[in-house]
């Protein structure tokens, strides 16, 4: 499997249409890191959005057709890019209350969580995340990726 930032506007109608069945779709003004399988074509794809230099905050969010593309080296480079090259202070995510294997991972990381019940539909909340570079950080030296 290869990661790819050279196809932002496939990547983005990718989670679109992953997300959303095409119905909703993110700004041109985003950057998009795709991870491709030989023989499949896409099977992830991350969008950063919202960006806003003057806080230091982006948010992320992603689709995938399939468990296994989710490595540590696919997750490092997902989280690495906010914090080592955009320089953001905050990332921010957010997916159904239904969503265990994301949510496990948003844990994992050691971000902070926040449900907010009937967001996405009378019984269905959404989950709020937020990881800090020094959350980030103490997740690499406690010996996951980079680290």
């Amino acid at each position: 499997m290869v990661s790819t930032w050279d196809y932002p506007d496939a990547v983005r109608a990718f989670v679109e249409d992953g997300l959303w069945g095409g119905a909703e779709q993110f700004s041109a003004d985003t950057q998009a890191l795709g991870f491709v399988r030989e023989g499949e074509g896409l099977v992830a794809g991350m969008i950063y959005h919202n960006w806003s230099p003057r806080h230091g905050t982006i948010e992320l969010s992603g689709f995938s057709t399939c468990r296994d593309w989710m490595t540590r080296t696919n997750l490092s480079q997902i989280i690495g890019y906010p914090f080592d090259d955009a320089g953001v202070r905050l990332l921010i995510g957010r997916t159904s209350e239904h969503n265990a294997p994301a949510r496990r991972i948003w844990r994992a990381l050691g971000s902070k969580e926040y449900l907010i019940q009937d967001v996405r539909a009378e019984g269905e909340g959404e989950v709020f995340y937020t990881l800090s570079q020094q959350q980030w950080r103490t997740f690499i030296k406690k010996g996951h990726p980079n680290g």
